[in-house]
């Protein structure tokens, strides 16, 4: 652990160098986050072979994140096929996140019902996270009752972000007044995010879910100018 924030600090520092070696000290000694850190950094300066080795072994040792972060590796790298059996992998240690990751492969490569069997089972074991991805799924083939239905049990559940990534994605979708129907409820719920991500509301939302009026906020909306005026 003292290895590790030494590494750290070095590493804010600016000595790449150092940082390496205290983080290989530390994950020779037994510590798999710094071991995850040392990938992370060989990854980000293009050793790519290195960072998976490393991932690799924190992999062997038992941490499902390093799966699951050698599976985003490895399809980054163009091994779908290495990815998804490293992806379900993961997913039968029942690990979630690698039922998502899996399904996202599927989903990327157009084998959508593959994917959205993947999907529910993530969402049978109540990921919320699994739940918005099958909702967005279902919103782009058309059944957007049911995946309303989907995000709404996600929100419910404590993903209240879930309503502004599907309203988001409602959007680009053509449904607008869905999408500003879930940015208000978004804004019902406490998220602030949401009153940035409507542009239609520059001046955020009265606590009633109406948008507020620029003069409310001491603003007033730009008038056309004159001719001749600069």
């Amino acid at each position: 652990m003292m290895q590790r924030a030494r590494a750290q600090a070095r590493q804010i520092r600016g000595d790449s160098k150092g940082a390496e070696a205290l983080y290989q000290q530390a994950a020779d000694n037994g510590d798999t986050d710094a071991l995850l850190q040392l990938a992370r950094t060989r990854e980000k300066r293009g050793d790519n072979k290195g960072a998976e080795a490393l991932y690799q072994q924190a992999a062997d040792n038992g941490d499902a994140n390093a799966l699951v972060k050698l599976v985003r590796l490895r399809e980054r790298n163009g091994d779908k096929e290495g990815a998804e059996a490293l992806a379900r992998q993961a997913a039968d240690i029942n690990d979630t996140e690698g039922l998502i990751l899996l399904a996202q492969l599927r989903e990327r490569s157009g084998d959508e019902d593959g994917a959205e069997n993947l999907y529910q089972e993530a969402v049978n074991a109540g990921d919320t996270a699994a739940m918005v991805s099958l909702a967005q799924l279902w919103e782009k083939r058309g059944d957007g009752q049911n995946a309303e239905g989907l995000v709404q049990r996600a929100a419910d559940l404590g993903h209240t972000a879930a309503l502004v990534q599907f309203a988001h994605l409602r959007e680009g979708l053509g449904g607008l007044s869905g999408a500003e129907a879930l940015y208000l409820q978004a804004a019902d719920s406490g998220r602030p995010v949401c009153t940035v991500s409507l542009n239609r509301w520059p001046w955020g939302l009265d606590p009633d879910g109406t948008p507020t009026l620029p003069w409310e906020q001491g603003r007033w909306p730009r008038t056309a100018r004159s001719d001749g005026e600069e």
